[in-house]
């Protein structure tokens, strides 16, 4: 499922959707850097857990993504699992849990699963323990962080031009490199 997130963190999902989470207020983790990190950007998000991901350690569940796929932060795998059920009704892992990247404060893995009428669970463990209803989930980030000409310091911002080719030429230029205009 194709996510964007603009500046959002783990807490301002649940204080947005708070019927979502089976923890609606005061949970372990309302204190968490983690759920407070605010997240920017677009995601391809599987709601399936990854093939033979369950019964395996974190490392043994790492080897087991393509190349170009990652495991999701919590706020980005929440985000997907709410706009889902928003857009068909159902509940993504409803029978089982997946781990994210996301670490709590002592290091050990954030996971989410069993999702249904009462909300998400959200939960941890250490990235050794295998568990039958424990898989991982992977996304995709589908961007990349933009070049923003407005923050170039105003002296090199000037040789910007308003076209798209003009601004390129001078993104070109600030980064140092020599450009020639062929016309």
């Amino acid at each position: 499922m194709k996510i964007t997130l603009t500046n959002k963190s783990f807490l301002d999902i649940r204080s947005e959707f708070p019927n979502y989470f089976y923890f609606k207020t005061n949970a372990w983790y309302d204190n968490e850097n983690f759920a407070k990190e605010k997240i920017t950007g677009t995601w391809d998000v599987s709601l399936e857990p990854v093939e033979n991901s369950f019964n395996k350690t974190w490392d043994e569940q790492q080897k087991l993504l393509s190349k170009g796929d990652e495991v999701p932060p919590v706020a980005v795998l929440m985000w997907a699992v709410i706009k889902h059920h928003q857009d068909t009704g159902e509940y993504a892992f409803g029978d089982c849990y997946v781990r994210t990247s996301s670490r709590e404060s002592d290091g050990v893995l954030v996971h989410v699963g069993d999702f249904d009428v009462a909300g998400a669970l959200v939960s941890f463990d250490g990235p050794g323990p295998r568990s039958g209803d424990l898989g991982v989930s992977f996304s995709r980030r589908l961007d990349t962080e933009p070049m923003n000409p407005e923050s170039c310091i105003p002296d090199e911002a000037s040789i910007l031009g308003d076209s798209i080719l003009e601004r390129a030429i001078g993104i070109c230029v600030i980064a140092g490199y020599s450009v020639t205009k062929n016309v």
